[in-house]
């Protein structure tokens, strides 16, 4: 199942009720993402509550290192015990600048350990780089014009108009617009249950009855926010080589 169906398989299981859904909201890294969950699998294999209770003092130390800091952050967001969560957030509150990201999924995790054992049900641990906010989703999306012409200002007016119409009719937030020569830079926020490439594509049709100016295809991404290098060269790309929605997804 690639992940545009397990989005939908979501919507599907879940319709607008996003109670199961826990949504990272801050934007981190997906390659420290992809860290943070791997160590998860590597050290809760065989862990002692007790144990790592006592050993995680040691992330309060001057002496200890980031790598032993992370090792027990992951161990003690694994405990599903409120003392971990506490100490999660003791340190959280004096975390250096290299480690915030790190602590920040602790101590999401943990919490959400914490409620699944007391609603005695699973949730559903939502993570991408861009982050959420209140059961939606952050995406950046990039529109061109046809043939690269620069947008006029009465485009670009029209383009910001017909985005704020378009989403606020599914409930969605323009958080950002920006304009180049002949690109629009957008920062979106998309409920969970709303399928975001419909709503996208209703905008360019809305667009293009006062002009035909926009290109049908565009850029959508919620791992980053790209530059204006990194945009230019994916819009110089085929159109099969533009980046497709990606998520990362973990059940607890």
């Amino acid at each position: 199942m690639n992940k545009d169906n397990i989005i939908d398989k979501l919507r599907e299981i879940f319709g607008k009720s996003v109670q199961q859904l826990n949504i990272l909201e801050e934007k981190i890294d997906i390659g420290l993402q992809m860290e943070y969950f791997e160590q998860t699998k590597e050290l809760r294999k065989e862990a002692d509550s007790e144990q790592i209770l006592q050993e995680s003092d040691c992330i309060f130390h001057e002496n200890t290192s980031n790598d032993e800091i992370k090792k027990y952050l992951v161990l003690l967001a694994g405990l599903s015990e409120v003392k971990a969560l506490r100490k999660i957030e003791e340190y959280k509150q004096s975390a250096p600048d290299e480690l915030k990201d790190w602590v920040v999924l602790a101590h999401h995790e943990s919490k959400m350990n914490i409620e699944s054992v007391l609603l005695d049900k699973n949730l559903i641990y939502i993570s991408t780089g861009l982050g959420g906010k209140e059961g939606k989703l952050r995406y950046f999306i990039v529109l061109s014009s046809k043939n690269k012409n620069a947008f006029t200002t009465s485009q670009e007016s029209i383009i910001e108009k017909e985005l704020r119409f378009t989403l606020g009719k599914h409930a969605a937030d323009l958080e950002n617009i920006s304009f180049q020569e002949f690109y629009a830079a957008i920062v979106a926020l998309v409920p969970l249950h709303v399928a975001m490439r419909p709503v996208f594509k209703e905008a360019i049709e809305e667009c293009n009855q006062l002009g035909n100016f926009l290109n049908e295809n565009y850029l959508v991404t919620n791992v980053k926010i790209f530059n204006n290098d990194e945009i230019l060269s994916l819009l110089n790309k085929d159109d099969s080589d533009a980046p497709e929605q990606e998520f990362d997804i973990k059940e607890i």
